[in-house]
């Protein structure tokens, strides 16, 4: 079964997916962000290189959030394996801010929850039609039997795909602070659409 291409200037496809503790499911076509929606599909809690881009999407929330950007991070392991992916991320988060200061324990309040929405349960069939790569587990590694390879699509509030990276294997994602600072060159400079011939 192939995936269809999904093209700079189309409609996103549907996508609806539960959210950790966040009560009502994630449906794109009822978000509202003042300027972008940025949609990060990642390969699940087997992948550190995810557990990694996470927590920078995280780190970098608060800066998304005063730029007019709404983030959220799928992927298609269950809610269980999920919770997994979190909690990594919560604990590289904790040594990070420790080893930052110098190997102390803060006291006080600790980090518990991520202000990054997180999606799981991606249905195989939405994850092609967002023209995801699909794989299966490699013999030996701690793989679900099904996942997507990572995808990162920039959303207009329109629902119009402004523009999208997608990949094969789980090296060489964006830094997300050079997305940030992307997104407000194309603010500032109306930059246009790109890659827009490919349809022709």
């Amino acid at each position: 079964m192939s995936s269809p291409k999904v093209h700079t200037g189309d409609v996103a496809p549907f996508l609806s997916v539960p959210i950790i503790d966040g009560g009502e499911p994630f449906v794109l076509t009822e978000t509202k962000p003042e300027k972008f929606t940025i949609v990060v599909f990642y390969r699940g809690t087997h992948c550190p290189i995810c557990v990694a881009q996470l927590q920078e999407l995280e780190e970098s929330y608060k800066d998304a959030q005063k730029q007019g950007v709404d983030v959220i991070a799928i992927s298609m392991d269950t809610e269980e394996r999920t919770r997994q992916t979190i909690d990594k991320v919560l604990n590289n988060m904790k040594k990070k801010k420790e080893e930052e200061e110098g190997g102390e324990k803060e006291e006080g309040e600790s980090l518990t929850s991520l202000q990054l929405p997180i999606g799981y349960n991606l249905s195989e069939e939405i994850a092609r039609s967002w023209g995801l790569f699909i794989s299966e587990a490699i013999e030996g590694y701690p793989e679900p039997p099904i996942f997507s390879e990572p995808g990162m699509f920039v959303i207009l509030p329109d629902k119009i795909v402004y523009s999208s990276i997608i990949q094969t294997n789980p090296f060489t994602r964006p830094n997300f602070k050079d997305v940030l600072g992307g997104l407000q060159y194309i603010v500032e400079h109306n930059y246009p659409f790109r890659g827009t011939l490919t349809k022709k």
